[in-house]
């Protein structure tokens, strides 16, 4: 790989290793062991159901965004000051939308309130990814990196702070919020002090007219993504109830970190594959995705191989309470979603950069419709279990097909 591009893997890999382990201490150790396994679930349940509702109104304007403005940097002031207020308006839609779900589950009181919290911490850091995207889209990954480390003191600090003051899912999740809003605003200053600027001159009808069609795709891919990465939870809770939630919750978080080796990577690589790609350089396209694919693979596998033995002393480390023993045995499941989340990742990245994102969201539309149908007929004979293979069952299909259109995709544009 380019030096450039080991760089900026380094530093955001800095930074997450930084923060990274003291935010998954939290979000599981810390809070199911003040919280119990119930209210752990809402927790979990809430911050599913709100990201769910969230990603069905950011039409992709953050993967869009990176990948054109890394092809012409010019274009980042028109951009930001177009989609940046798009975003908050949706986002204030999205809260409102997870509300009325959340009543229509028959969520009250304090299991409503936790989600309304959940909900504005949900806007905030989807208007806080939206700003990093400039700084993946101008290749400049140690600001996100100093972000993160930002982002993570400040909602551990606030949450931790709320959740000792009084042990609930909605306080706990109020502090999450305000360390969240404290983060974008900080992020907010720096971007448009550092790399680009909000005029309101620019704000255009006609821009977001022409432009959100072809987002739109990469929208879509993100919500079926949320779908089958979020539904599991939402319909663990409804089925089987709040404990079991929050058993498979700690599972499903533990991979959610494994999860950020990835993301590094992709970071790093689609305003450079969108680049390489824009500028017809097809051989380095091809080598330096073929590099990536196959570290993914070995690292990821080792990672699931480890993780299956540990599982079990992994999850008494978090939680020595013996309710909690099943998320060991859907950990030894779960992790085995690894090696084809982190493949597909690195594939889904290629076809956005190589504008294939309408096959990519039919693609995933797809593997979500299927996940919940498996969901559906496995959680209420399997419970936790079933959820776990529903997930691994979908993520491999979703490799499968990916890596075929994948390589139809770039045997064409060779």
């Amino acid at each position: 790989m380019a030096p450039s591009l080991l760089k900026n893997i380094t530093w955001l890999g800095l930074g997450n290793a930084l923060v990274k382990p003291l935010w998954l201490v939290f979000i599981t150790a810390i809070c199911i062991r003040f919280l119990g396994l119930g209210e752990y679930g809402v927790m979990n349940a809430a911050l599913a159901l709100t990201g769910i509702a969230g990603s069905l109104l950011n039409f992709g304007s953050s993967q869009y965004s990176i990948r054109e403005v890394a092809r012409d940097r010019s274009r980042a002031a028109a951009f930001f000051s177009n989609f940046f207020p798009f975003r908050v308006v949706t986002g204030a839609i999205g809260l409102g939308l997870a509300l009325l779900i959340g009543v229509g589950l028959g969520h009250r009181e304090g299991d409503l309130l936790a989600l309304a919290f959940a909900g504005c911490y949900t806007v905030a850091q989807s208007l806080t990814e939206y700003c990093r995207a400039f700084y993946r889209a101008f290749e400049r990954l140690r600001y996100e990196a100093v972000s993160l480390i930002l982002e993570k003191i400040l909602v551990i600090g606030a949450g931790t702070a709320l959740l000792l003051l009084q042990p609930r899912a909605a306080w706990v999740l109020a502090g999450m919020a305000l360390g969240m809003f404290m983060t974008l605003l900080g992020n907010l200053h720096w971007l448009t002090r550092r790399l680009t600027t909000f005029r309101r001159t620019l704000i255009d009808r006609t821009f977001l007219r022409k432009l959100l069609p072809q987002a739109l795709p990469l929208g879509l891919a993100s919500i079926f993504v949320m779908l089958y990465f979020r539904t599991d939870s939402v319909m663990l809770e409804a089925i089987q109830g709040e404990v079991v939630a929050g058993q498979y919750g700690l599972a499903f978080r533990i991979l959610e970190s494994l999860i950020l080796l990835p993301a590094i990577v992709v970071a790093a690589l689609l305003p450079r594959l969108s680049s390489l790609f824009g500028q017809q350089e097809n051989d380095t396209f091809h080598r330096l995705m073929g590099r990536a694919l196959g570290t993914m693979t070995v690292l990821s596998t080792l990672v699931a191989i480890a993780l299956t033995v540990a599982a079990p002393l992994v999850i008494t480390l978090m939680d020595p309470d013996p309710t909690a023993a099943p998320a060991g045995y859907a950990l030894q499941l779960l992790v085995w979603t690894f090696p084809f989340a982190s493949v597909n990742y690195l594939l889904s990245t290629a076809l956005t950069a190589t504008d294939d994102q309408k096959a990519l969201a039919w693609m995933l539309g797809i593997a979500a419709l299927l996940n919940i149908a498996l969901n559906s007929f496995l959680i209420p004979m399997y419970s936790l279990y079933g959820a776990c293979v529903a997930t691994l069952v979908t993520e491999a299909g979703i490799t499968a097909v990916m890596f075929v259109r994948y390589r139809g995709r770039t045997m064409r544009v060779a």
